[in-house]
């Protein structure tokens, strides 16, 4: 299963209709997937991926320097 586990069933059913031979009439009409509810108590997230982003990037490169220091000084011990 993916992270868009209706984006592929909705794939197979329209392949499947295509391909499965049988008149218009025969095939059945798909079910639209009930909508969860939402409780008003709920506070609604909105943007912060950004900031996520952002720190994730700054790990990134810290690794990058590490690595780059790690090779430096494992070069100066063999020479």
């Amino acid at each position: 299963m993916g992270f868009w586990p209706t984006r592929s069933k909705d794939k197979l059913y329209k392949q499947w209709s295509e391909y499965s031979g049988l008149p218009l009439e025969a095939i059945p009409k798909k079910e639209a997937a009930p909508k969860r509810e939402v409780a008003k108590e709920t506070p609604v997230r909105e943007g912060g991926g950004g900031q996520r982003l952002f720190i994730l990037y700054i790990l990134l490169g810290v690794a990058i320097l590490m690595l780059c220091a790690g090779v430096i000084i494992l070069l100066m011990q063999v020479s």
